[in-house]
């Protein structure tokens, strides 16, 4: 590897490490948004007697458990990006110019690939309770709300 390519190697590595370790503030922010309007809804829900918006925190549910998929996703191709970098770097592997660099706007869906990576971080999701536990506890508790509601 060329001097030239090192550099830009480690320059594209110093970019990564800010964009990775802010995966888990986004993470952390989705949650806290997603209780807050989770807990607003159901609250109005009870005063006013409403049990149709106890099934509009279903929905809710499943768009930001989607926006922690996707960002879980887009985490992973940077985190990979950054371990391809680092074994290159040691030396443990070499780097084809049709690897570098990715692309920045992975968590968007643009195909079957992306499509297929959200799927498998969305189920995934679903198998680690300290990820998913919010959105299993919170659907329980709405289907409790609605269940009492209409008791």
């Amino acid at each position: 590897m060329d001097d030239k390519t090192e550099k830009y190697l480690w320059e594209e590595l110093k970019l990564l490490q800010p964009i990775i370790d802010k995966f888990d503030n986004l993470s952390f922010q989705i949650k806290k948004w997603f209780l807050g309007i989770l807990v607003a809804v159901a609250g109005v829900a009870i005063v006013r007697e409403k049990p149709a918006l106890i099934i509009f925190n279903f929905f809710l549910v499943l768009v930001f458990y989607y926006a922690e998929a996707a960002y879980r996703t887009a985490h992973d191709s940077f985190l990979t990006r950054g371990r391809q970098i680092q074994r290159v770097l040691r030396g443990e592997e070499t780097l084809e110019k049709s690897e570098m660099p990715p692309h920045l706007d992975r968590f968007l869906v643009h195909g079957d690939k992306e499509l297929a990576a959200l799927w498998k971080h969305m189920i995934a999701m679903a198998r680690q309770p300290r990820v998913s536990g919010i959105y299993w506890l919170s659907l329980l508790g709405n289907l409790l709300l609605l269940v009492l509601s209409l008791v």
